[in-house]
């Protein structure tokens, strides 16, 4: 009984793991949890998410195979960046002020991040 027990609550850790995994990759569920989004919230974030993730897609091309992985030239750069601040820009106008000021706590903290990975490479 004891093993049976030992086996059904390792598979249940196993499938609340992989859950977890599973929403881990979209960005909207993170938010939603972070930030305590409404629905409403969230399927407005969701919609700009795709619609960013297009644009982006339609202007620069897919990531996916087949695509030169060196970096973008200086204007291609600039055009990304003010394409990603425009979103943020719009991801911030659906946010109250509280949950903006969380928004702008974690997109500072991602850049930090970032940076301190480039800097130890």
């Amino acid at each position: 009984m004891t093993i049976h027990r030992l086996t059904a609550t390792i598979a249940a850790l196993g499938l609340l793991s992989l859950s977890s995994i599973a929403t881990a990759h979209d960005p909207v569920d993170r938010l939603s949890e972070r930030l305590e989004l409404s629905e409403s919230q969230a399927a407005s974030i969701s919609a700009l998410f795709e619609a960013h993730r297009e644009s982006m897609r339609a202007e620069f091309g897919d990531r996916g195979e087949g695509r030169e992985r060196g970096r973008p030239d200086p204007d291609t750069r600039e055009r990304m960046k003010e394409a990603r601040d425009a979103f943020h820009q719009e991801v911030l106008a659906v946010l109250d002020a509280e949950q903006a000021e969380e928004f702008e706590q974690m997109t500072n903290d991602r850049r930090d991040r970032r940076r301190h990975r480039r800097q130890s490479r």
